[in-house]
């Protein structure tokens, strides 16, 4: 049987993790560090983290567990720095549904921002074929301001009197 556990953190949604559990059939562990999982004899097939309140010692701790973990499903908006087995990650908007994708094993279990993320060259290393390059744009200057006089600001005087406030 598959086990499945969840590093619990105080941003980890465990409401959505347990719904989408129950709707795929299988029950999922959640602990305080993967050190109390070991310790307890859990296996680690898969681990679920909170990515969004990434930590170096989450980090750390994946790492230093890294040959008994088969799958890692990464709740965030982007992966993190290190490379984990069977990295899924999924965006903490897409919640319960996006879940149950990555616990049934779904293949493309990735974020909308991570499936948008597009490295961005300021110059193509390869044009694309039958398209041409013309680097030598014009450059277009802005538009002068419209020429008005600048608004005046009135000087306002206040003072206040003891009478002023019913004394």
């Amino acid at each position: 049987m598959l086990e499945v556990l969840a590093l619990g953190s105080p941003g980890l949604a465990a409401t959505e993790i347990q719904e989408a559990a129950a709707a795929v059939g299988i029950t999922v562990t959640v602990v305080t560090s993967l050190d109390e999982a070991s310790e307890r004899g859990l296996a680690m097939d898969v681990v679920i983290v909170d990515g969004v309140g990434e930590t170096a010692e989450t980090l750390a701790a994946l790492r230093d567990h890294l040959e008994r973990i088969e799958r890692v499903i990464w709740i965030g908006f982007e992966a993190p720095g290190i490379a984990l087995p069977g990295l899924q990650v999924v965006s903490p908007i897409d919640g319960e549904g996006a879940l149950i994708e990555a616990l049934s094993g779904g293949s493309a279990t990735a974020t909308a921002a991570v499936q948008t993320l597009v490295p961005i060259s300021l110059m193509p290393t390869q044009a694309p074929v039958g398209a041409d390059s013309d680097w030598n744009l014009e450059v277009q200057q802005p538009k002068p301001p419209p020429d008005r006089p600048i608004p005046k600001v009135l000087e306002v005087e206040v003072s206040f009197e003891q009478e002023d406030f019913g004394r």
